[in-house]
């Protein structure tokens, strides 16, 4: 009987949702942000909405913020550039941000893995100025166990999120467009 409750529990848990873990700014993405000149946020979205379901294993992985990764991310971004300075509200140059990819792997028994990939574009009024496709990839030490996959695989997202606006303030057009 102690058995069957304690796999019935089991189950349970495995098949809840795992929420991603807040985001914290990077220093060196701020000092890269920091050749950029003042630019607004916009829209942030997914290119489709099964961009927001990822799965872990028989978990899933939520946004914990707002209700998409898109909010995700623009909450990401707002936090790099608010660090570096970058970030104003009377800034002629708006950065918006599409999703496009975005996967998460933790089925491997050794090793997890990570995807994200968006297009990043500025604009200085009704004029485009910058669109780029920007991606970024993850690998981490994992388990067999579930319950060391799953977390490990969502303490991952975050660093995953900080490898593609690293790569989005490495990028020489981006910086040059936002001047």
């Amino acid at each position: 009987m102690t058995r069957s409750i304690i796999v019935v529990a089991a189950m349970a848990l495995s098949a809840c949702a795992v929420s991603t873990p807040p985001y914290s700014p990077s220093i060196q993405n701020m000092q890269k942000f920091e050749n950029a000149g003042a630019m607004k946020l916009g829209t942030f979205a997914l290119a489709n909405p099964e961009l927001n379901k990822v799965g872990l294993r028989a978990s899933s992985l939520q946004s914990s913020v707002g209700k998409t990764f898109a909010d995700y991310l623009h909450d990401s971004t707002k936090q790099e550039l608010e660090l570096a300075h970058r970030l104003s509200d009377d800034a002629a140059v708006e950065l918006s941000a599409e999703l496009l990819e975005n996967t998460v792997d933790a089925s491997g028994f050794s090793v997890g893995t990570a995807r994200l990939r968006a297009r990043f574009m500025l604009r200085k009024g009704a004029e485009a100025t910058y669109s780029k496709e920007i991606s970024a990839e993850n690998e981490w030490p994992s388990s067999f166990a579930g319950a060391i996959a799953i977390p490990e695989a969502a303490n991952n997202y975050p660093i995953t999120v900080q490898k593609l606006l690293g790569n989005l303030a490495s990028d020489n057009d981006f910086i040059n467009a936002t001047r």
